[in-house]
């Protein structure tokens, strides 16, 4: 094995990490999830829920992939040897595999819009027209086939040609592309007559619809948007250079994911309210009513081939993103070339994403737990092994890993103040006791309890819920205090060594001095004892 690849410049990693990260799931898988949920009180837990347990989770897979320098799977095997906590990767890779199996099938859907679009034969319909051609197309069992085939191919090549000539270049142009248009969508649709209805239905909470049901899909929406427990963030940051700066790294990805995803709500919302469309649509938002919005706006076929070409582009950073944590793994275990990997990929994500096209078309009678094969693959992959793998990893690096490796990780190539702010923020952000609870109370109260609303549990529910709030926040603030007791011990520790390392260098220093004077004049009292030279004899005149 020759040495591991790594992003050539600065824009490249922060341009895959994004990419990686930006996506269907910011486009549209978050607006219809927003558009159910609630609207503002969706977009307000999202966002949290991206502040308390995506950048700390991030933070953690950056630190184990760059450490590492491996893929999702032996990069356990590394830092702990011997131990089993490699398992996390192979939940990161069935996830990555179970979310390609239907992404690629809604990003074949992306592409026949396009061609669509592109051949204004999107024009001139109504709401109910659209409604049935999106579900002849998608209930056919041979063109959508044709479409995820040819992403196939697309994927393939990017993929094969390594790190940095073909996701890296892909990433550094595709995600100008994909910003641009996000925000010439913006301008067009705050201009339209009823935008404010819209964003004031996206922006602001209404408090009353925040259920358990809304913050598990808000979680599971941030866990999926940011890649996280996926093994895409620990295999990226495996080809990370040590002048990386994690922390910073995180912070961009989370605020550039977040502000996609915002975006697309002020792209989307105004135009469905402003048409009188109803918001809660599902996952027809996209396919179904914005062709019909797209529809009533002048140039329409331009506004919907701009559209589609967007979430062709999202769709394709993050396909290749998901696809190289599988393929990274073949290198390293079946010591595979690229393109072998990537062709055995192909084969495994090419059968699965057939089966979940089928299974809304012929096999639509094939259920799982009461969902179709597609349907399964998405929740079973976002709200179950995302979480679940994010978790192990917070407990991974709070109480397994050694915390001198995520010390190191984290100052790498940094100096001075920024050092001791970047420690303090991860401590307070760190996935250690206080956030590793927070999860855990969070999780239960979610998934086991699943009620509409807080008031309608049981009393003995209710005051069971209530210890647990209590517990976490205990724990907590007894953690974080015992982060600040011991950073303000290192302080003082840390003041007295250097004051008495100053006083000793003073001391040499002084000491030195003096010994150098000593010699000096040892050196010159040497000199005046010597004897003086014997002179030549002057010679005599005969």
């Amino acid at each position: 094995m020759g040495e591991r690849a790594k992003f050539a410049t600065k824009l490249g990693v922060i341009a895959t990490t994004v990419g990686s990260a930006v996506g269907l799931g910011n486009i549209w898988r978050f607006p219809y999830e927003a558009g159910m949920n609630g609207g503002g009180a969706f977009l307000m837990i999202y966002i949290l829920c991206v502040l308390i347990l995506g950048v700390p989770v991030m933070c953690a897979e950056f630190i184990i992939g760059r450490k590492s320098k491996s893929d999702t799977v032996d990069a356990f095997k590394k830092l702990i040897p011997g131990s089993r906590w490699y398992y996390i990767g192979y939940i990161g890779i069935l996830a990555s595999i179970l979310i390609l199996g239907y992404y690629m099938v809604i990003s074949g859907w992306t592409l026949e819009y396009l061609f669509q679009a592109a051949c204004n034969n999107l024009t001139g319909k109504t709401a109910a027209e659209f409604k049935a051609e999106q579900n002849a197309f998608i209930q056919n069992d041979f063109r959508p086939l044709l479409w995820i085939y040819i992403f196939l191919f697309i994927n393939y090549i990017i993929i094969s040609k390594g790190v940095q000539k073909g996701i890296e270049k892909m990433s550094n142009i595709l995600m100008p592309i994909l910003f641009i248009i996000l925000i010439v969508f913006c301008i067009r649709s705050l201009t339209l007559p009823e935008a404010n209805e819209g964003l004031k239905f996206f922006l602001h909470p209404d408090f009353s619809k925040i259920t358990p049901q809304v913050i598990v899909r808000a979680m599971g929406q941030a866990f999926f948007s940011l890649s996280l427990g996926m093994g895409i963030l620990i295999t990226y940051s495996s080809y990370f250079n040590n002048k990386t700066h994690l922390i910073k790294t995180a912070g961009t990805v989370a605020i550039l994911d977040t502000t996609v995803a915002i975006l697309a709500g002020v792209i989307i919302f105004p135009a469905v309210f402003s048409y009188g469309v109803d918001p809660v649509a599902g996952p027809d938002l996209v396919f179904v009513t914005l062709p019909n919005v797209f529809n009533q706006m002048p140039v329409s076929a331009l506004w919907s081939a701009l559209f589609f070409l967007l979430l062709t582009v999202a769709a394709l950073t993050s396909t290749v993103s998901l696809f190289e944590v599988a393929v990274a793994f073949f290198i390293n275990h079946m010591h595979l070339s690229r393109k072998k990997a990537t062709r055995t990929m192909m084969i495994i994500v090419a059968i699965l994403s057939t089966v979940c096209s089928l299974s809304i078309g012929s096999w639509s009678h094939i259920r799982i737990f009461g969902k179709t094969i597609f349907d399964a693959c998405d929740y079973f992959s976002a709200i179950i092994l995302l979480p679940v793998g994010g978790l192990l990893i917070s407990i991974f690096i709070g109480w397994i890993l050694k915390r001198n490796i995520s010390r190191e990780e984290l100052t790498k190539k940094i100096t001075g103040a920024t050092i001791q702010r970047d420690l303090f923020l991860y401590q307070i952000y760190s996935s250690n006791h206080h956030h590793f609870n927070l999860f855990i109370g969070i999780w239960y109260y979610l998934m086991a309890l699943k009620n509409d609303s807080f008031f309608s549990l049981s009393k003995s529910e209710r005051r069971a819920t209530l210890l647990l709030i209590i517990i976490l926040l205990i724990l907590t603030g007894a953690r974080i205090a015992q982060y600040y007791y011991h950073s303000r011990e290192k302080v003082e520790v840390t003041t007295e060594y250097e004051s008495f390392q100053s006083e000793l260098e003073e001391f040499n220093r002084s000491l030195n001095h003096q010994n150098e004077k000593a010699k000096n004049a040892e050196r010159q009292s040497s000199k005046s004892s010597r004897p003086p030279k014997s002179l030549k004899p002057v010679p005599r005149e005969e």
